[in-house]
């Protein structure tokens, strides 16, 4: 939790785990090298914004600041970026909070009590894809429905079931005889924007498999895929508010 000491303090939320944390231009001692420095919140914020291909206001969403603090975080990044590159310099990555960020916030690391903490001090809201509203699915884009449960402080307070209307589910496609219409909604289950729609204001989807472009569809409007084993929707969800839910990359469907 962030303490309020005078103007109230807004706390940058990290989820990365860093294992490189400095890159120097080739045959260069060491010695002769000026160092450019990114910090914490900096790299979590080119990685929403430019490896996982998100927009500024789901990003700052997941960092928990306001789109035009991303705005410079991201362009002070970018800048750093382009200095090193440009005038060969070394780059290197500090997780230590510089004063003038530990002065105004607090940077959480991507780890179990950071997850806990977030999840205790605020709703949780996760959608879990399930076939017959008792178990998790097998398959997002085709199962039933979905089962919508919100939690507070690690604890279900409310459940609500969705029919999935729009996925690739068999009910939903033309039976023999029937031609599908494309209209305006020409392909317009490959943008993915029903099941965005029908995720709104969850952090993640859980279920046992998905398809690559709903995941990319789903992490671009800040909706965090989950793959896993757990058959049980209450329990992946309690598991997932405390940090405790593992992805399993290895289910994740290449076919769409």
């Amino acid at each position: 939790m962030c303490k309020n000491r005078g103007r109230p303090r807004k706390c940058r939320w990290i989820n990365f785990n860093h294992k490189s944390y400095y890159y120097k231009p080739r045959g260069i001692p060491m010695k002769e090298l000026e160092e450019i420095t990114l910090f914490a919140d900096e790299v979590e914020a080119v990685r929403l914004a430019d490896y996982e291909g998100m927009d500024q206001e789901p990003a700052s969403a997941l960092m928990k600041v306001s789109r035009t603090t991303f705005s410079r975080i991201i362009n002070d990044a970018h800048h750093k970026i382009a200095i090193a590159l440009i005038e060969g310099k070394a780059l290197k990555i500090n997780l230590e909070v510089p004063y003038a960020i530990k002065d105004k916030n607090e940077i959480f690391l991507n780890n179990q009590k950071t997850k806990t903490m977030q999840t205790q001090n605020n709703k949780t809201k996760v959608a879990i894809a399930t076939d017959n509203f008792t178990t998790i699915a097998g398959h997002a884009g085709r199962c039933a429905g979905f089962i919508i449960i919100e939690l507070e402080n690690g604890n279900i307070i409310n459940k609500t079931n969705v029919q999935n209307t729009f996925g690739n589910h068999p009910n939903n496609r033309p039976k023999d005889g029937e031609h599908h219409h494309h209209g305006n909604h020409q392909h317009e289950h490959h943008s993915h924007q029903g099941f965005v729609d029908a995720f709104k204001g969850c952090s993640a989807l859980i279920c046992q498999s998905a398809g690559r472009r709903l995941i990319q569809d789903l992490h671009k409007n800040g909706i965090e895929v989950i793959i896993t084993l757990e058959r049980e929707p209450e329990r992946a969800a309690i598991l997932y508010s405390r940090g405790e839910l593992t992805s399993d990359d290895i289910n994740h469907c290449h076919r769409h």
